[in-house]
């Protein structure tokens, strides 16, 4: 009896994980199938609609990581989203990714960005945060609710020069960015719908996209093989935020039309 009330919990589990791949295809194919009517619908908006369906995901994405502050008290930033645009960091996929620097750059430190191949255009892009996809991770509960206080303000209006340790990256052709500094500030002005941030890097993506596929349950990396690397494999999304990131890569992949938004 034992070992049958074992085979039977085994064949629900089994089924329940099926069903929960079913779904993650069918969410993936409805979300894709979303994001391509918008783009082929002409727009005059300042901001295209596809940004804002974007947005609905960074949004939850930078929400989520803050209510889980106030259970944990702090949840240190991880770097799901850029592991997976970035084809989890392999040699293959860094020699296609193109990076440019927007500040200006003095003395050694232009060396420092030759060396690893850095394009350079000395001049920020600004970014409205009630308008343009991004994420950040508030990861300190004390800090969430002090910038929520503080920051973005009518005694504290945002204002990036008070606030130098933002940096945020752009992934194209995504049309998303991701902060790596000044998480909880921009945090509270996108709450409140407020604040021009910038953007000091863009990362071009643009080619690995002949290379990785997500279908809603695997990555599959398909490069050219070399010494350490046998291709092609998958890999399965460890986590709702990989999953999401899937989801995120994928639209970046919608035609070519897209580019004119981005």
């Amino acid at each position: 009896m034992k070992i049958f009330n074992r085979i039977k919990s085994l064949d629900t589990k089994k089924q329940i994980s099926t069903k929960k791949k079913e779904k993650q295809v069918e969410f993936l194919n409805t979300v894709l199938e979303r994001a391509r009517d918008l783009i082929s619908n002409e727009n005059n908006d300042e901001i295209h609609p596809v940004f804002i369906f974007i947005k609905q995901f960074s949004d939850y994405i930078s929400i989520k990581t803050a209510i889980s502050s106030f259970e944990n008290k702090q949840t240190f930033p991880k770097d799901y989203m850029e592991c997976i645009f970035e084809c989890r960091y392999s040699k293959n996929s860094s020699d296609l990714i193109e990076r440019t620097f927007l500040k200006e750059i003095v003395g050694s430190d232009i060396e420092i960005y030759r060396k690893h191949h850095y394009r350079h255009f000395p001049k920020i892009m600004k970014i409205s945060l009630s308008k343009i996809p991004l994420i950040v991770q508030p990861w300190n509960s004390d800090r969430v609710s002090y910038n929520i206080s503080n920051v973005a303000t009518n005694k504290n209006p945002f204002d990036l020069k008070k606030n130098g340790t933002i940096m945020n990256t752009y992934y194209y052709p995504i049309g998303l960015a991701i902060c790596h500094g000044g998480n909880h500030s921009q945090y509270s002005a996108k709450l409140r719908g407020e604040g021009v941030s910038y953007v000091e890097e863009i990362v071009n993506i643009e080619k690995l996209y002949k290379y990785v596929t997500f279908d809603g349950n695997q990555f599959t990396y398909n490069f050219p093989n070399y010494d350490i690397e046998i291709y092609p494999y998958s890999v399965e999304p460890k986590n709702e935020e990989e999953f999401y990131a899937g989801v995120l890569f994928e639209i970046g992949g919608v035609p070519s039309a897209y580019e004119e938004f981005v």
